[in-house]
């Protein structure tokens, strides 16, 4: 294919797109870096200790995550410009990935896998138990890049139906009672159809007689 001087500018702006990308995800992943490691110099493994001082102790991330003083998050938000609620939910990822999804942590780190991408998934485990969690860590390693978040909610709901199956049951029970299905047959189309609405359950279209000719008699 013959180079033109359009073609080539154009190959040029891709070129610096991409090495913008790559320099703005290493970016995100010293971010999550550097949040880790402020967060561990605050650390306390004495909550009450924490309020003694006048701090409160927070425990953020899933189970096996260590206490933080309530200050550690306040400054870091305050230091990257987010909200004091932002900085919580940041420094609850950085936790979860960092103590509980360590082969996604070293992916981030490794910048193989981007912060954002890691963050989705640690922001869907902070619930689950650690075998729960682990196992959650070990099947996406590898392929969370090619994942869709609806694949990592199922995975997710696998991890729960194998290690936690009384929270299991509970989802379901909850998810059973948001159940319905509706027939409209106050505005019925020239075919003589019905609208039906539901959720959870499969539907099918559904023909009903009015009461009423839909065509002139012959």
């Amino acid at each position: 294919m013959t180079t033109t001087p359009e073609t080539s500018a154009a190959a040029s702006v891709l070129a610096a797109a991409r090495e913008s990308r790559r320099v703005a995800d290493a970016a995100e992943a010293d971010v999550l870096a550097q949040t880790l490691a402020w967060v561990e110099l605050h650390v306390t493994d004495d909550p009450s200790d924490a309020a003694t001082w006048g701090d409160t102790p927070a425990r953020l991330g899933g189970e096996g995550c260590p206490w933080v003083r309530e200050f550690t998050i306040t400054e870091l938000a305050a230091a990257l410009g987010m909200s004091p609620a932002s900085g919580r939910r940041l420094v609850s990822d950085v936790l979860e990935l960092a103590f509980r999804l360590p082969r996604l942590w070293g992916k981030v780190l490794d910048h193989r896998v981007p912060a954002w991408r890691a963050r989705a998934v640690a922001d869907r485990t902070q619930h689950l138990s650690p075998d729960a969690a682990s196992f959650v860590d070990a099947q996406v390693c590898e392929f969370v890049n090619r994942m869709s978040r609806g694949a990592v909610d199922k995975l997710v709901d696998e991890a729960t139906a194998r290690f936690m199956p009384a929270l299991a049951a509970q989802q379901r029970d909850a998810a059973a009672d948001q159940r319905c299905f509706d027939i409209d047959h106050t505005q019925v189309s020239f075919a003589g159809t019905s609208l039906i609405q539901g959720s959870s359950i499969w539907l099918m279209r559904s023909t009903w007689t009015p009461p009423w000719p839909t065509s002139p008699p012959s």
